[in-house]
C-alpha cells in the first residue's frame, strides 16, 4: 500500500493569477460548506488531507488522515520523501538527523495546525509539531484543520469566480493584498481545495487538498509502519526513561527535527536552524542525509509507505 497525496482533478488547479483576475465579481449567494477537522474525534468527519507549504528555496509537504478513531499523520520532505516525522497519535517515529537515527517517542501526538483567526494581522496559521502527555491528554493535541474558520470570518469579503465550468471558486482578499481560495467540484461535495498565494507571488504560497470527507478511507491514507518489520531493516532506537525528558524537550522546541527540516525548507529556514542546532555543518548534515535517508524510506516502501508531493509523478522522486 502507498500512502501519497492523492491526484487533484485537473479542473480544480487554477493558476493563481487567474483568480486575481477575477476576484472582483459579486458576493455569493452562498458560502461553501466546509466542516471542521479534527483528527481522532467521533465529532469530526473522517477525511484525509494532504498539502504542501512553500518556502523562498524549498517546501516541506504533509499528510494527515483520520477514520473518527484511528489517525495518522506525516511531515516530510517533499524534495525526497523522508518522512521528518510519522505519528498514529499514540506515538511519533522522528528523523533526528542531528545524531543519524530514527527515535521512536510513545506516548506523544505529531500533528498538523491549519487554523484562521480574523483577529490577527496575519490571520493564516499554520503549525506542526509533537506534544507529550498522558493517554487521556493527547487526543487535545490531534492534528487540526479549520478552513471553516476562514470561511465564517470572510463573508463580507469572500467571492464567487465563474472561471472554470462545473467547478465552484471562491475567493477572499485580505487588506495586505493576500488572497485564500477554496474550489469544490460541487457544492456539497466530499472535498475541497484550499489555496493561500502571497500578494505579488505567482505560486500558492500553502496548498491544501482534502478528499473522503465524511466517506470510508483508502486502507494506506492511515497506514503506519509496523515496528517489528521496520526494525529488521533500519534501525530505530527507543530511548531509556534517563533520556526520553531530553529528547522530549528537543521535540517541543523543534530542535529534534530541524536539521531534515532546514534541508527541505531552503536557506530560509536553515538560519532558525543554525540558532536551534548551534550552527550546525549543513555541508555534513547533507552527507548524513544521504546515507540515512534512502535506507529508511526503503524499509517504509517494504511496508508500501511511500510519500509523495503534490501532483508528483508516481515514478519521479527528486533529491537536495
Amino acid at each position: 500500500m502507498e500512502v501519497r497525496i492523492m491526484k487533484i482533478q485537473s479542473g480544480l488547479v487554477l493558476l493563481p493569477l487567474l483568480i486575481v483576475a477575477h476576484l472582483h465579481a459579486a458576493p455569493p449567494a452562498t458560502a461553501p460548506v466546509i466542516p471542521a477537522l479534527i483528527a481522532g474525534s467521533s465529532d469530526s468527519p473522517s477525511f484525509v488531507a494532504d498539502g504542501i507549504l512553500r518556502f523562498t528555496d524549498g517546501a516541506l509537504a504533509f499528510h494527515v488522515a483520520s477514520d473518527g478513531k484511528k489517525q495518522f499523520c506525516a511531515v516530510f520532505d517533499p524534495a525526497d520523501g523522508t518522512p521528518i516525522f510519522l505519528s498514529d497519535g499514540d506515538q511519533v517515529l522522528v528523523y533526528d538527523l542531528t545524531n543519524s537515527r530514527i527515535v521512536r517517542v510513545p506516548q506523544t501526538c505529531g500533528y498538523i495546525l491549519i487554523d484562521w483567526n480574523a483577529s490577527d494581522s496575519k490571520p493564516l496559521n499554520f503549525s506542526f509539531g509533537a506534544q507529550n502527555a498522558t493517554p487521556n491528554q493527547l487526543k487535545k493535541w490531534s492534528s487540526k484543520i479549520r478552513v471553516d474558520r476562514f470561511v465564517s470570518a470572510s463573508a463580507k469579503s469572500l467571492r464567487r469566480l465563474d472561471t472554470v465550468p462545473d467547478v465552484l471558486l471562491f475567493a477572499a482578499e485580505r487588506p495586505d493584498g493576500n488572497i485564500e481560495a477554496i474550489q469544490q467540484p460541487a457544492a456539497g461535495a466530499d472535498s475541497f481545495r484550499f489555496t493561500s498565494l502571497k500578494k505579488g507571488d505567482d505560486h500558492y504560497m500553502l496548498e491544501l487538498q482534502v478528499a473522503n470527507i465524511g466517506a470510508s478511507l483508502p486502507a494506506q491514507a492511515l497506514a503506519y509502519p509496523d515496528l517489528p518489520a521496520l526494525r529488521r531493516d533500519v534501525a530505530v532506537t527507543d530511548l531509556d526513561d534517563q533520556l526520553l525528558p531530553a529528547f522530549i524537550v528537543l521535540l517541543r522546541d523543534g530542535r529534534a527535527w530541524m536539521a531534515k527540516f532546514g534541508l527541505a525548507a531552503g536557506p530560509e529556514l536553515q538560519k532558525k536552524g543554525d540558532q536551534l542546532l548551534n550552527n550546525p555543518d549543513w555541508d555534513d548534515l547533507r552527507r548524513r542525509d544521504k546515507d540515512l535517508g534512502p535506507r529508511y524510506r526503503a524499509a517504509l516502501a517494504q511496508q508500501g509507505i511511500v510519500l509523495r508531493p503534490l501532483n508528483a509523478p508516481a515514478s519521479t522522486q527528486s533529491a537536495h
